[in-house]
């Protein structure tokens, strides 16, 4: 059986891994998000340019 300070001792620790692992978490969706975001921005940029291409080919005929 631990003491009382050993064990706050012990559940301060676990709670401040805990904190810190959700943490690293939420920067790793953030992390996620952006990754998303710059390829569907390059995506989009691809298309928009794509779309340029078939309008001037269309204005030909």
């Amino acid at each position: 059986m631990l003491s009382k300070r050993t064990f706050a001792i012990y559940e301060g620790r676990r709670k401040k891994e805990e904190g810190r692992r959700k943490k690293e978490e939420g920067r790793g969706k953030k992390e996620e998000g952006r990754r998303k975001r710059r390829e569907l921005s390059t995506i989009n940029y691809q298309l928009s340019t794509i779309n340029c291409q078939l309008s001037t080919v269309n204005q030909m005929f």
